[in-house]
């Protein structure tokens, strides 16, 4: 039995599925940092969608990332003094 399954799945197989949801997800994530930070409820459902197995404590960690790069970009955007 185990030589039939043997080869049954390549070590380069890819999930064309799972790429485009990754893609789009990035792509949201994104634009969800051009609206700001009032965008966090939709930025936390792209980032579950992106990564479904991220603990808790991941998942603050991206949060925290995404207020951090809303804030720089955002101070990017403002006149040097």
């Amino acid at each position: 039995m185990k030589n039939f399954w043997r080869g049954f799945r390549k070590t380069g197989y890819i999930d064309e599925n799972k790429v485009r949801v990754q893609r789009e997800a990035r792509g949201k994530i994104l634009a969800l940092i051009e609206l700001g930070h009032e965008a966090e409820p939709e930025f936390v459902e792209a980032i579950k969608k992106w990564m479904p197995n991220m603990t808790k404590e991941e998942l603050q960690a991206r949060i925290t990332q995404f207020h951090a790069s809303v804030s720089e970009k955002q101070q990017r955007g403002l006149p040097r003094r």
